[in-house]
Formats: structure tokens, C-alpha cells, sequence
């Protein structure tokens, strides 16, 4: 899972995905940890924390990972190459956690594990199971994360499994060692403080048996530079999918890394290139637009070269109805793994990145798109069918600004002809337009923006009517809708804005309402965009304002003064597509996420106006559109060229029809 770092295997149990960024916010996290200094450390920590959360770095995080787990991992991992690893990690899981009676408010994962893998193999995991881990065993775990929220939950009250309590781990987690060998359907029973009660059973999935890689069933070697070959016995008639993955450091941490999905048969063949794209533990770069902060993406991430491990898994998700609990869903896993030598070595792809600027007869456009590493980023080529979910429009068509403050001092005045105090303003002021017309400049860029997909990514979109029927798309968010003189915000064909209870959120991927909407829908994936339209308050001409705007005092007197600037408007696009999950993960794939602006506003005269079209040469939707479509098919390109539609060739994943 992209920027996962989670426990158990390729995608771990605890959910938390990947915060390496967050202890690159939070710099103490990078210092050693000496054991005399343990109780200045945790005094630290919680002070830290406590600073960020005040800075709304934690935000932040979650914004762009949408997911609580990057903020777990990133109070850990700097120390993970010493002893204090495992008080370090339960901390700042703790810290991260919260407590609940209310099982309404829980998503229930539970994942039932068999055959685990031995512990020379020396994974983060292992500071938590250092005692009970036991090779070939098998391990029941359940964890609740917050539905409508991006909590960790650990319950108060009891977790049991046939009867027996379930020892508590971190993160909202409970598990229990089971027996080599032991395959039984398992009861869970969960219940709280509250007087709440709930169970359910969970089942194992079919055991798998990797009996050699590239032909040996000792000793084997696994060269990044070449193909490898995976053997099975037991495949079984109904095969399904197998996760692999191999063991890789990330300053100084240790897990297993997803390297692929594939179908499962007696053989299967991993392509080299698909060395190059494990999950990310933590990936840094990206930026903003304009010029600000549009650094390369890069990853600390690498595949552990000498002594690895295959590792493969394969999985059932099955949902499951349990009274009381808000979401159960159980991963029946089945683990497979060989000792293996790892030579070579291979640049690990943490995502693509473009930024430019596109030229126009009307000025610069600046351009920003990103893809995740493929574990997540997904190639266009996979999809054929999208649904615009939300598009929305803002604008600011108003700004004034006290110049007298500026040019004379904080509270200063100046004195006019009759020797009186006075205040000067400045006034930018674009008309207030009939809605009709914003609806035509959105049909617009719509229409440009469908035409586009169509022609050269091969993608078609389905009716935005479809999408208001869709039973899903009652839970997201109304847009208020305002249409005055100093501001506009409109959707686009009463879409809603993509926001509700479970966008977003932690709670496990059958629940999610993406995943939900997607197949209700039969598309590949949700288009989100929103037009962003200010007044750039650059420009002044002493044109009076007669009237146009409304000062703070209440209006034009012997000591107010007010000259209209030269208005202008410059457009900023956000665009984000999404798509299923990969596998059973909860974290949705993207295509590709982005900004667009106008470097510069266009002027205008007011009579232009009486013509809808007009709008269009301020708002520039064809300039906008145009520069999507030469990110979009630089992306995709520079994707190919590093090999994502190679990897997503050889890996299934879920689909509209959730197969």
C-alpha cells in the first residue's frame, strides 16, 4: 500500500500508512535515542506532538496522504535502529489513538493470519511480537478505525476470540497467537463499557505453498535485472490473487514490500521493472504551484540487497454484518515465504512530478501534476469509463484594501484640499454576472475537458444525471451557493461537493464510499475539479469608484477617497482522479492529481459582459483545459517510460465490478 506502513506482512495490520513526512516536519524525531535519556525524550515527544497539532502540521499530513497512519509511523521509524524501537512506536501510537464505548463509530478489520513468516526475517512488526511470534504459527488480529473519521480506536471493554481475550497491541489493534496448524473458523466478540455487544465469525482463506523461485527450492537468487519465477503447489481450482513482496529499509526500517499483485497459477513470472516499484514508506518532494516548493519526488526507500525474503500472500476480503458495529470486514490471509539472496540494485520510483509552464496567445499557463508510485499511481491506460463527481466554481470579485495604511503607516492618515484627514482606498471590482453565465463557462470547460479524455486517453463519461441517481452520492455534501457582489460559488449541474461522513476516511475499503460510488456507477474512477477565480490587486488608475464598491466607513465622503483599479481575474484548477483500491487495500489509486493557473489575469471592459461567450477570454477554460491535457500526456508518458503499464499489466485489481 502506498506509503503504508503497516504491520503483518505486504500490507501490515495496523493501519498506518506512511509517515516518514511527518518526522521530516518534526526534526527532533531524526536524533538518536539514548537509553539514559529516555524520560526527556518522552517529555519531548508529547511537547512536540502537542506543537504540531497547535501548527496544524498533522493536517497537513493527512491532507495529502488521506490517511491517519502517516502520522504514526513518522513518530517511530528515525529511531527504529536501536533498542528504543518498540517504546517509541507504542508511544507514538498512543498518542495517535483514541477511546470509544460506541462501537457505531468503529470499522472492524480483522485479519486471520496463517503460516507466519520466521523472525530472522527482522521486521519493524517484530518489536511488538518479540516473545509469541512463532514461525509457521497463525495470528488472529482485530482493528477499529474510525468510520467517519481518521482515528485509531482502542475500545474500552473487552476483545475476545472463542472466549479468550485478545491482548492489545497499539493503534486500535488486538491479537492472538494461534497454533501451527490451527485453521478453525474463530469467533470475535467485542464488548464495551457501554453495555454494547457484537460477534462474528471469521474463516482463514486456502493455505498456498511457494516451493521455488527462479527454479530452486534452496539457495535461490534473485537478480533486480532480470524476471522472476515464482513456483506454487496447491494452487487450488478457485486460485484467486497473491500479493509479493521482498524486505525493504527505510532509514533504517525494515518490512515487507508489496513488488506486485498477480493472478495466482503454478507459475507466475514478476518482471524486473517491477523491482523498482515497491511500496513506499515514505516519499518527499511534490510541491505547490507557481514556482513554490516543486521539488523532485524522492524516497529513502530500498529493497535490502544479500539475505531477503520472498514473501507471498494470498487473500479473501469478505464484508460482514455484525449488530452494533458500524463496518466488519474480515482479510482471510495465507502466507508463503523462502529465503532468498538478493544481488543487483535498482532505483526505487517514488512517483512522477511535472511541473511547467504552457504558452499561449493569452499569457502563461503554469501546470502541476503528480502520479503516486505505482503501488497506488495508476496508469490512464487502465481506465475506459470516469464520472465527474464534483466540479465547483469560487470567485472573489471584490477587493479593497486601505492604501492610506500601506503607503502611509499603520493607522496614519492623510490630509486632503481642505486640509481634513483623509483615507484612500483602492478597489478592485469585476461585474456581478448573471448565474446563467457561469453555467455556460463551466458547460464549457466541461465539454472541452470530456473531449479531451475522449480523444486522447481514450475515456469516456458517463452522464452527470447518472451520477446524482447514485444511492452513495446522497451522503456527500451540499455546495452552498452564493451569487452577489462581491463573490461567486456555483456547481456545476448541482453536483455536490465531494466531501461526507466516509470520504476520506479509515474505515475498511468495502464501506468506503469512493469504492461504493465507483460500482454503483461502473466506472474506473471519480473526476474532482474546482475553478478558483481572484482578483489580482496589482494595477491602480485613479478612476473613481462611483459607487461600485461599499467602504468600510460606509461610502465616499470629503475625507474617503477611492480609485478603482485595473481588474483582471487569474484562474487556478484543481483536479484530482481516483480509482479502486489495489488488491484489499483500503487506499484508493490515483491517476493523477494537480494544479492549474493563469499566470497572468486578462482585462476586460464591462460592456463585454452582455455576451456569456465573453467570459471565457477571462477565465481562459480552453488555455486551462489545454494544459491539463499536455500534463496529463507528459505524466502518463514519463509513467511508461518508468515502467508503471508494465507493472499494472501483471496486477489485478479491484474493478467496478469488484472483482
Amino acid at each position: 500500500m502506498q506509503g503504508a506502513v503497516q504491520f503483518f506482512g505486504v500490507d501490515g495490520l495496523i493501519p498506518c500508512e506512511g509517515f516518514l513526512d511527518l518526522a521530516n516536519e518534526l526534526k527532533f524525531l531524526l536524533m538518536p535515542c539514548i537509553g539514559k535519556n529516555i524520560g526527556s525524550w518522552k517529555s519531548r515527544i508529547n511537547r512536540e506532538w502537542r506543537k504540531a497539532q497547535s501548527k496544524d502540521l498533522l493536517k497537513g499530513v493527512v491532507v495529502r496522504f488521506k490517511s491517519l497512519g502517516l502520522l504514526v509511523a513518522g513518530m517511530s521509524l528515525a529511531v527504529l535502529s536501536n533498542g528504543c524501537v518498540s517504546m517509541l512506536a507504542k508511544m507514538a501510537l498512543s498518542m495517535a489513538t483514541s477511546k470509544t464505548n460506541d462501537l457505531s463509530l468503529c470499522a472492524l478489520q480483522t485479519r486471520y493470519v496463517t503460516n507466519l513468516y520466521p523472525k530472522d526475517a527482522h521486521t519493524f512488526e517484530m518489536a511488538y511480537y518479540t516473545s509469541t511470534w512463532t514461525e509457521g504459527a497463525g495470528l488472529v488480529m482485530v482493528s477499529c478505525t474510525a468510520r467517519n473519521g481518521s482515528s485509531l480506536y482502542e475500545i474500552e471493554g473487552t476483545v475476545q476470540v472463542d472466549g479468550q481475550p485478545m491482548e492489545y497491541v497499539a493503534g486500535g489493534s488486538y491479537s492472538k497467537i494461534l497454533p501451527a496448524g490451527d485453521t478453525k473458523p474463530k469467533t470475535i466478540t467485542i464488548t464495551t463499557t457501554s453495555g454494547q455487544k457484537t460477534s462474528f465469525t471469521v474463516t482463514p482463506t486456502q493455505p498456498i505453498e511457494l516451493v521455488a523461485v527462479n527454479g530452486k527450492k534452496t539457495d535461490s537468487k534473485v537478480d533486480v535485472s532480470e524476471d522472476m519465477t515464482l513456483e506454487f503447489a496447491n494452487v487450488g481450482a478457485d486460485a484467486g490473487y497473491v500479493r509479493v513482496g521482498l524486505i525493504t529499509d527505510t532509514s533504517g526500517m525494515r518490512n515487507f514490500s508489496d513488488i506486485g499483485v498477480y493472478k495466482l497459477g503454478k507459475k507466475i513470472k514478476v518482471p524486473a521493472v517491477a523491482f523498482r516499484h515497491p511500496t513506499l514508506f515514505q516519499t518527499k518532494g511534490g510541491g505547490t504551484l507557481n514556482g513554490k516548493r516543486l521539488a523532485s519526488l524522492s524516497t529513502s526507500t530500498q529493497l535490502v540487497t544479500g539475505a531477503n525474503y520472498i514473501f507471498v500472500e494470498r487473500y479473501e476480503a469478505t464484508p460482514i454484518k455484525a449488530e452494533g458495529a458500524a463496518a466488519v470486514e474480515n482479510l482471510g490471509l495465507a502466507w508463503s515465504w523462502m529465503p532468498v539472496t538478493v544481488k543487483g540494485s535498482s532505483e526505487t520510483i517514488p512517483g512522477v512530478a511535472i511541473a511547467k509552464t504552457m504558452n499561449t496567445s493569452s499569457g502563461g499557463v503554469d501546470y502541476f501534476s503528480t502520479k503516486p508510485a505505482s503501488a497506488t499511481g495508476k496508469p490512464l491506460a487502465r481506465a475506459k469509463k470516469f464520472a465527474l463527481v464534483s466540479m465547483s466554481l469560487d470567485g472573489q470579485l471584490e477587493a479593497i484594501t486601505d492604501a492610506t495604511k500601506y503607503e502611509m503607516g499603520t493607522g496614519a492618515t492623510t490630509k486632503n484640499a481642505a486640509g481634513m484627514d483623509e483615507h484612500i482606498y483602492h478597489a478592485w471590482k469585476f461585474p456581478q454576472l448573471p448565474v446563467q453565465h457561469w453555467d455556460s463557462e463551466m458547460e464549457r470547460f466541461y465539454g472541452e475537458l470530456t473531449a479531451v479524455f475522449q480523444k486522447d486517453f481514450g475515456i469516456t463519461f458517463i452522464p452527470t444525471e447518472d451520477v446524482l441517481k447514485a444511492p452513495s452520492y446522497k451522503e456527500l455534501t451540499a455546495l452552498e451557493e452564493v451569487a452577489n457582489a462581491q463573490k461567486i460559488s456555483h456547481t456545476f449541474r448541482g453536483l455536490k461537493s465531494f466531501a461526507g461522513p466516509r470520504i476520506g476516511t479509515a474505515t475498511v475499503s468495502s464501506d468506503k464510499t469512493e469504492v461504493q460510488l465507483m460500482r454503483e456507477l461502473g466506472v474506473d474512477g471519480l473526476v474532482v475539479v474546482n475553478l478558483a477565480l481572484t482578483l489580482p490587486t496589482e494595477k491602480v488608475t485613479s478612476e473613481p469608484c462611483n459607487g461600485l464598491v461599499s467602504l468600510p466607513e460606509g461610502g465616499i465622503s470629503t475625507s474617503i477617497t477611492c480609485r478603482l483599479g485595473e481588474a483582471s481575474l487569474q484562474t487556478k484548477a484543481t483536479f484530482r482522479i481516483i480509482g479502486m483500491p489495489k488488491a484489499y487495500g483500503p487506499q484508493l489509486t490515483t491517476y493523477a492529481e494537480g494544479e492549474l493557473a493563469t499566470v497572468k489575469g486578462i482585462g476586460y471592459q464591462r460592456d463585454e459582459f452582455k455576451d456569456a461567450a465573453a467570459l471565457g477570454l477571462v477565465v481562459r477554460s480552453h488555455d486551462l483545459v489545454n494544459a491539463l491535457k499536455t500534463a496529463l500526456r507528459e505524466q502518463e508518458s514519463k509513467a511508461t517510460e518508468l515502467g508503471y503499464n508494465d507493472v499494472w499489466a501483471t496486477s489485478p485489481q479491484l474493478s467496478a465490478s469488484g472483482t
